[in-house]
């Protein structure tokens, strides 16, 4: 027999003003919230970890100490441009043209 067990954490997207309409597709309202970089940053400070693209947000979290899951995919080159700081995990493709144009 199989138990749920419900996180005891939140989940929350942080995005910008026009990514919210491909957030809601797989994210419910409450779970989105619209920041710019300055807030995201004061959000990082208290997050558990931060799952990402090799973006910008990576970047932040890796500055005020937030462990992240770095997802460096297609055209990234984590060995040029993903944080590199103590608690943060890379995931990449094992693909031949990595990083693909």
């Amino acid at each position: 027999r199989t138990k749920k067990i419900k996180p005891s954490w939140d989940i929350k997207v942080l995005c910008a003003d026009f990514e919210v309409q491909k957030v809601r597709s797989y994210f419910s309202q409450e779970q989105i919230e619209v920041t710019s970089l300055v807030e995201a940053r004061e959000k990082l400070k208290t997050a558990r970890i931060l799952v990402t693209g090799d973006t910008s947000m990576a970047h932040l979290a890796a500055e005020v100490k937030t462990p992240s899951l770095v997802l460096s995919l297609g055209s990234s080159d984590y060995t040029k441009t993903a944080p590199w700081a103590h608690g943060n995990w890379i995931l990449t493709s094992e693909v031949g043209c990595a990083p693909c144009p």
